[in-house]
């Protein structure tokens, strides 16, 4: 299982892509605490998971690399 995520910028604007859906990323210092303050920290968590998620898929090939 191989999962990527895709930056990208249009205009000024920033975009990511996280398991097919297409999130905009703002900068954070120019808002007010809201919802978008919530969805950007989603897409952190979003990404630190898959980040996870590959470094473990590389440990376990290594292993059975090793005992192989």
């Amino acid at each position: 299982m191989s999962r990527s995520i895709d930056t990208f910028s249009l205009d000024s604007t920033s975009w990511i892509k996280v398991r097919g859906k297409l999130i905009r990323v703002s900068d954070q210092s120019d808002q007010i605490p809201d919802q978008r303050d919530m969805d950007s920290q989603v897409v952190t968590i979003d990404q630190f998971a898959s980040a996870m998620a590959s470094i473990q898929e590389v440990i376990a090939g290594l292993c059975q690399r090793i005992d192989g």
